[in-house]
């Protein structure tokens, strides 16, 4: 009997999203209007926005939910990382792909370079007052890093270079330094 019952769900649920696949279903059109009215009755209603986000937190306290939405995140995670170590990765060609969709759209469209301006402009304020509590999250992260691990790891992804980056700081340290002797002996 349950085994009819979940079959008979799965297939209900396969019906209705084949209808909703469709551009011009009338499925498909009260659907979309159902989510217009709710979006709008929530927008309108504070009382029906709270008894959503109460239903809402309801839910998601479930354990069992948070132990299938941590499957799902944990999976997604995993096939995405897989996707990105392969040598023709979808995930870096869509990526890509957007970037540079994003880009063209962008150099067409005056309105809108002005208008992602002004958005990262308002947030570059909103974000200015917390800039000292960013600062001391980075400083704590940093201070967080064992030096010999992070050490490792910078000459592994650096490699060689990392010679050439000592060698020129070593250089450029001293010249500063005779620099500021010579200021200090002179003046």
């Amino acid at each position: 009997m349950d085994r009819r019952l979940a079959e008979a769900l799965i297939g209900g649920i396969e019906e209705i999203v084949a209808e909703l696949r469709l551009p011009d279903s009338d499925g498909r059109e009260r659907f979309r209007s159902a989510i217009e009215d709710l979006a709008a009755s929530l927008v309108a209603s504070p009382e029906r926005r709270q008894r959503f986000n109460e239903a809402k937190n309801r839910f998601l306290e479930h354990a069992e939910v948070q132990a299938w939405l941590a499957g799902i995140w944990d999976e997604l995670r995993r096939i995405f990382l897989d996707d990105l170590a392969a040598p023709r990765s979808r995930t870096r060609e869509a990526v890509r792909t957007g970037v540079a969709s994003l880009a063209q759209a962008l150099g067409d469209d005056g309105t809108m370079q002005a208008r992602l301006d002004q958005t990262i402009e308002h947030a570059a304020l909103a974000v200015a007052p917390w800039r000292g509590q960013i600062g001391a999250l980075i400083t704590e992260v940093v201070q967080g890093w064992d030096a010999r691990t992070l050490t490792r790891r910078l000459e592994l992804a650096v490699g060689s270079d990392l010679q050439y980056i000592r060698m020129n700081g070593t250089l450029v340290g001293a010249g500063v330094g005779c620099l500021l002797f010579l200021v200090g002996y002179l003046f």
